[in-house]
């Protein structure tokens, strides 16, 4: 009130189909059973703005210490497999969840798809505390 700007926001036309982005929601794993990443799959143009109308069938790669748990991308319609290595992006994004190994080590994902630049992110995945770890640590 009072003539003071209280918001603002700009709408920008993305460019074509560039590149694939990914995401985690943490920076690391450990090897307990109910740990996992989300990682964020996205479509993105040349200057790294999300394409939400993108479709593209992204491959998936993962080495090191884990596994692919699964592949969505949020569309109720989509009756494509969660645990094939590949899915359609739906409104330019997909989501991957990576699950990791009993020892510890570095987990790499890879995803590519036709005509973009593919992208990769590794998480290190470190070691679980014991039960009785984690009483002592409590305990100091």
């Amino acid at each position: 009130s009072h003539g003071q700007v209280i918001g603002r926001q700009s709408l920008t036309t993305t460019g074509a189909p560039a590149a694939v982005r990914l995401t985690s929601d943490v920076r690391s794993l450990t090897t307990s059973p109910d740990a996992l990443a989300h990682v964020l799959v996205e479509v993105v143009d040349g200057r790294g703005h999300a394409v939400p109308d993108a479709v593209r069938n992204v491959s998936f790669g993962v080495a090191g210490a884990g596994t692919l748990a699964g592949v969505a991308n949020g569309n109720p319609h989509n009756i494509d497999s969660f645990r094939q290595p590949h899915h359609y992006t739906w409104h330019g994004q997909a989501l991957v969840v990576l699950a990791p190994a009993k020892r510890p080590g570095r987990l790499t994902l890879t995803a590519s798809a036709a005509g973009l630049r593919p992208a990769r992110i590794t998480l290190p995945v470190n070691s679980a505390m014991s039960s009785s770890d984690a009483r002592a640590f409590r305990r100091s």
